[in-house]
């Protein structure tokens, strides 16, 4: 199955693509450079976390959620972003700063596997709920791919509302501001993530 998926052309691929597929892809090395960080970064992008990195920066904000569900949430990350050109680094952040660190708090329930607050539009709106991590983390992603290109998804559609955005609009952290979010600080808050997650001075 592996060898017929390599010969087939990429708009004959995409439909087989599937949410068990994710775990086959090779892992990050543990350690890696720092990247030279841009002042206000590309949503698309290759670059990659490494895990203990990811994990130096998250366990100690919420040591509760545990080292085996923050790597299973960095690998379905992980995972969506390598399909879809998103940055690894730019998802990771916004998921953060979205959920509060896996802590939530406000209108979203830790069992929507909503790491986005897609479809909250006010305290009364809990958003919408996807049936496990993997699709979660996807749903994200795609959304992130709606507003930082202008590409078509190179996966099955599960974000909802993927179709409510207008391409390309968004194509950097901060361009996200009054978009994602109408926070007019909302870029500059994902940015302090940003650099505190690659381990720079916020």
């Amino acid at each position: 199955m592996k060898l017929f998926l390599r010969i087939l052309p990429a708009a004959l691929l995409a439909p087989l693509l599937t949410l068990a597929s994710c775990s086959t892809l090779p892992e990050q090395p543990a350690s890696a450079p720092r990247p030279v960080l841009s002042e206000d970064p590309p949503v698309m992008g290759a670059e990659l976390v490494p895990l203990d990195q990811f994990l130096a920066f998250v366990e100690p904000r919420n040591p509760a959620y545990g080292s085996r569900a923050w790597t299973a949430l960095w690998q379905s990350y992980r995972d969506a972003c390598q399909w879809e050109g998103v940055s690894h680094a730019v998802a990771l952040t916004q998921m953060v700063h979205e959920t509060a660190f896996q802590k939530y708090g406000g209108t979203v329930h830790p069992s929507q596997n909503n790491f986005a607050g897609l479809g909250t539009v006010d305290v009364k709106t809990p958003g919408l709920s996807f049936p496990d991590v993997q699709t979660g983390a996807l749903a994200h992603v795609q959304h992130l791919k709606a507003y930082g290109s202008t590409q078509p998804l190179s996966t099955a559609l599960v974000d909802p509302r993927f179709k409510y955005v207008k391409r390309g609009s968004a194509p950097t952290v901060k361009s996200l501001t009054k978009k994602w979010a109408a926070d007019p600080d909302y870029g500059d808050k994902l940015m302090k993530y940003y650099r505190a997650l690659w381990g720079a001075n916020s």
